[in-house]
């Protein structure tokens, strides 16, 4: 643009997201850290990719040296006396899908063994079905597949008969192109560093997000705490049945609680925003007669049965490092 140029040429599809009264601070594209600004405009109205402004705004003065692909921060924006209104411009969503995925379970007893009473089970079929989601308190065979939907789900869509659908999990929304390689990388088998925590929930902050928890396995869960230790504490986790204590660490990031979880995969860390994530029931758990009906029969069988998806938000709330070392 020269000196006197009014009309600024946007990358087409950006048009969008000006509106009248924004104020934009112009920086030479290859200052990547963003430190001087070559100029101010005070945008007047806006034709689809092009926008009118007013060249030199505030303390600033019109320059020479604007050039093709220098960049363009929205810094403010003022609404000019007695102006009606400026329309918003609505984000649309890059993955906003997922399937359904059926989990089911069965548990047969035989008519001599509903009626007997052994090892103080009064009720074996009782006792089996509540063994799919709590084992004297560690998780049930279906809580279990439910939960690790998270760590291995993948996005199946329900073919032909037999008509398998599948749901995708964290890796499904959670990648390099709709995050960044800050909140995605790897570690290609090295060791685990305080600063790689810091880079993911740095990337997260400067995305707009907010990582409330990081889950990881038992190698690290022993290894973060480490990094910390002046800047860690006990805290109660509240959302959880029994509010257990947990550790919560102190970033320059922000405080994040650390959760063990015995699913995730040892070599792998995940950040997470607990507001953007989380299972959707299609259909609840439900308890089902399959043959017998509690009456005289050559025995019973029951199911437990539910479809469930899982949803995702914001996929800039979340971070996954991969491939640690768990031996270093």
């Amino acid at each position: 643009m020269d000196i006197s140029e009014t009309g600024a040429n946007v990358t087409t599809g950006t048009g969008q997201y000006f509106r009248q009264g924004d104020v934009l601070a112009v920086y030479a594209v290859a200052d990547t850290a963003l430190v001087t600004v070559l100029e101010r405009y005070l945008v007047t109205s806006v034709a689809t990719d092009t926008l009118t402004v007013v060249r030199g705004h505030g303390a600033t003065s019109p320059v020479d040296t604007v050039l093709n692909g220098d960049v363009l921060i929205l810094e403010t924006r003022a609404v000019p006396e007695n102006n009606t209104y400026a329309v918003e411009h609505i984000t649309t969503p890059t993955a906003p899908y997922n399937y359904t995925q059926i989990l089911d379970a069965a548990v047969e007893v035989s008519r001599t063994e509903s009626h007997m009473s052994r090892y103080g089970i009064s009720d074996l079929m009782d006792y089996q079905i509540a063994k799919l989601f709590d084992s004297d308190g560690s998780e049930g065979r279906l809580a279990k597949l439910l939960h690790g939907i998270f760590y291995y789900g993948e996005r199946v869509i329900r073919a032909a008969s037999p008509a398998y659908g599948f749901a995708g999990g964290f890796k499904t929304f959670v990648t390099t192109s709709t995050a960044s390689t800050d909140h995605v990388f790897s570690k290609s088998a090295a060791a685990l560093q305080k600063a790689d925590i810091h880079k993911v929930m740095r990337a997260i902050n400067d995305a707009g997000g907010k990582c409330t928890h990081i889950v990881c396995g038992s190698w690290l869960y022993e290894k973060i705490p480490t990094f910390y230790e002046d800047k860690i504490r006990t805290v109660e986790e509240k959302k959880v049945r029994g509010t257990p204590e947990v550790m919560e660490i102190i970033t320059p990031h922000g405080r994040a609680k650390v959760l063990y979880d015995y699913l995730c995969p040892a070599s792998e860390m995940y950040f997470l925003n607990e507001n953007k994530a989380g299972w959707i029931p299609f259909d609840e758990f439900e308890r089902k007669t399959v043959y017998g009906d509690n009456s005289p029969s050559d025995g019973l069988i029951e199911k437990v049965v539910g479809e469930y998806t899982f949803a995702l938000a914001n996929p800039k709330s979340f971070g996954v490092i991969t491939n640690i070392s768990i031996t270093t």
